[in-house]
Formats: C-alpha cells, sequence, structure tokens
C-alpha cells in the first residue's frame, strides 16, 4: 500500500467514525466544551503529545501521526515562561467532529512556519469550511524538529499535497503578518 493509499484508508476511517456535530448535542447541563490540547514535541518517539496535570513527567504521546479535519482558527498567543521569558506559540485549532483540537507550537518552530507557510499558498479563494485539512508530522533530525507534511481533501477519499516553504516567513513578524492579516481573515468570513 502506498501513501496515498494509506492516507486515503485513514481518511475513510476517520470519516466512517465522526459525524459533525448536531443540535441536539448541545442540549442540558454539561462541561463547556473545550479543545484537546495537543502540543508540538518529541515524545517516546512520536511527534506530538498531550499533558496532564504532572508536569513534564505527565506527557503522553499522541499515537497517530495524521489529524484531519476543518481547520476553525489559528491564533497567536503569549507564553509566560520563567526559564526563557516571554514565549509566542501558535495555536492551530481543528474541528473533528465530535472532537475538537488545538495544536500549540512555538512561533519560531519549523513546524508553524511550514504549516503556515502551506495555508497560505491554498491562495485567497480556498474555502476552508468545506475543505478537510491533513497534517501529518513525522520527527526529524533526533527528535528536534517536527517536520509537517499538510494535506488538502477537496472531495471524499484523495488526498493532495500542500507545497509549504517554511523559509519563506523568516520570523515571528512575518508570521504575525500572515496569521492575523492573510489567513485568520480567511477564516472568519467562512
Amino acid at each position: 500500500m502506498n501513501s496515498a493509499e494509506k492516507l486515503d484508508y485513514i481518511y475513510n476511517l476517520v470519516t466512517r467514525f465522526v459525524s459533525p456535530p448536531t443540535a441536539t448535542n448541545a442540549l442540558g447541563f454539561q462541561k463547556t466544551p473545550q479543545p484537546d490540547i495537543v502540543y508540538i514535541g518529541e515524545c517516546a518517539g512520536h511527534p506530538w503529545y498531550k499533558m496532564t496535570d504532572s508536569g513534564d513527567a505527565g506527557r503522553t504521546p499522541v499515537e497517530f501521526n495524521f489529524l484531519a479535519g476543518h481547520l476553525t482558527d489559528l491564533e497567536i498567543r503569549q507564553k509566560k515562561s520563567s526559564d526563557y521569558g516571554d514565549r509566542l506559540k501558535l495555536r492551530i485549532q481543528i474541528n473533528c467532529g465530535k472532537e475538537n483540537y488545538s495544536l500549540v507550537s512555538g512561533l519560531s518552530t519549523y513546524f508553524s512556519r511550514a504549516v503556515v507557510s502551506g495555508l497560505c499558498s491554498l491562495g485567497e479563494s480556498f474555502d476552508f469550511a468545506k475543505t478537510v485539512i491533513g497534517i501529518e508530522a513525522s520527527t526529524g533530525d533526533k527528535g528536534k524538529v517536527i517536520l509537517p507534511t499538510l494535506y488538502v481533501s477537496p472531495n471524499s477519499g484523495t488526498w493532495v499535497k500542500v507545497k509549504s516553504e517554511a523559509s519563506l516567513l523568516s520570523d515571528d513578524s512575518d508570521m504575525t503578518t500572515a496569521v492575523n492579516d492573510v489567513l485568520r481573515p480567511r477564516l472568519k468570513r467562512e
């Protein structure tokens, strides 16, 4: 089975079990909906992980390397860090039907730059609301770099790889402009 066939297989599995949320899901008392927060970084050989309340010892790797869903928002947040001062983080919000995920990565990381560059390359007329986005993550050299591959699925079962040039976004101001002035307005008009 080649890479494209594997991705088609994964997509068909995901879409078979995930349905869009309905109004009846939101009725009655319940917890406030919060996305699952997934951090980009090597953990036990996997490219992303979730945190528990136990600090670094509470990292739980996410065993799958591919996430598919509808991109709903991108935002840049400032995170306070006692060791390194303030750091900027990119949050990528993805709706996967019954689950929502918030991918968190440092703004200046290769992962963030490659994803934002790929999303920008899709063009002004790209319809984020109707097209499924796939992000495949893999660990690079000695696990220090997480390498993303971005895909779009304009019709069910077909994945198209998106060209991405992380080097086009050379600093945090380029990233901020790409996210706030280019991509977020496109997402908000959907």
